[in-house]
């Protein structure tokens, strides 16, 4: 069952009752939050590198060349870890994480200064391959750290929910860390009831999903035949705390 994103964006200006939203529901959407012209640099970015890594058939547009794919989960393919490198240190990619209209939202949420780049990553969604889709999971497993941090998911391109965006279980933050199990790089899941509701939607470029680290989420499939999902996680913590501090399962992180 799904249903649609908790929509804040008539309390974009409304510090409190953003704090309010986010707590009650573990996540917020901001519609048009981030203006094209921040996000189309990064687009730009990500497709000349997945270009030059062989993905695409060409850097025009989000085409996978016929046959590729990434290997094993996809996460321990080495193209995975160079995209991460190309994007991640392109200057585009640190001005859109220190947007104001991000860095805004995300203190009102914290109730804090915060600090960016806590784990920003470009992220693919692969066509006509569900064994790569992102299983359900929380941020704070793979992250560690801060139990305060939030993640911005916004896409790169206009996502309707063929290419599929992000799902997230609604009000599933305040039982805290959850067990995950799995093998391989980035297939550590939970176990989700049957029952859970999932909100998910189509979203244009500039829409900024916020959601908690022990909120769970997951990708839907991207069901389409060739057209790559992409897209970016911004994360921040408050700028007060520790960027290290013990994982609540017990890990260092």
């Amino acid at each position: 069952m799904h249903t649609r994103f908790v929509d804040a964006t008539r309390s974009r200006d409304e510090p409190t009752q953003l704090r309010e939203l986010g707590a009650q529901h573990g996540h917020l959407l901001l519609r048009g939050l981030l203006p094209p012209e921040a996000v189309s640099p990064v687009r730009s970015a990500a497709l000349t590198a997945l270009a030059e890594l062989g993905l695409l058939a060409s850097n025009e547009g989000p085409q996978i060349r016929p046959g590729a794919r990434l290997e094993g989960t996809g996460y321990d393919d080495p193209r995975w870890g160079e995209l991460q490198g190309h994007v991640g240190t392109d200057p585009a990619m640190s001005a859109l994480a220190e947007h104001p209209n991000l860095l805004a939202i995300v203190e009102a949420l914290c109730g804090a200064p915060v600090a960016p780049h806590r784990g920003d990553l470009c992220r693919l969604g692969m066509p006509n391959a569900p064994e790569l889709t992102t299983p359900p999971h929380q941020d704070h497993h793979y992250l560690g750290g801060s139990t305060d941090i939030w993640t911005a998911w916004t896409p790169l391109a206009a996502c309707p929910i063929a290419l599929g965006p992000l799902a997230l279980w609604a009000g599933s933050h305040p039982v805290g860390y959850r067990p995950h199990a799995g093998e391989g790089a980035g297939r550590q899941q939970v176990d989700v009831p049957g029952e859970a509701t999932w909100s998910s939607e189509a979203l244009a470029v500039g829409d900024v999903v916020f959601f908690h680290c022990f909120t769970v989420h997951r990708a839907l499939e991207n069901r389409t035949q060739s057209t790559l999902r992409l897209s970016v996680d911004l994360r921040y913590q408050p700028a007060g705390q520790p960027l290290h501090t013990r994982r609540v399962d017990g890990t260092r992180a």
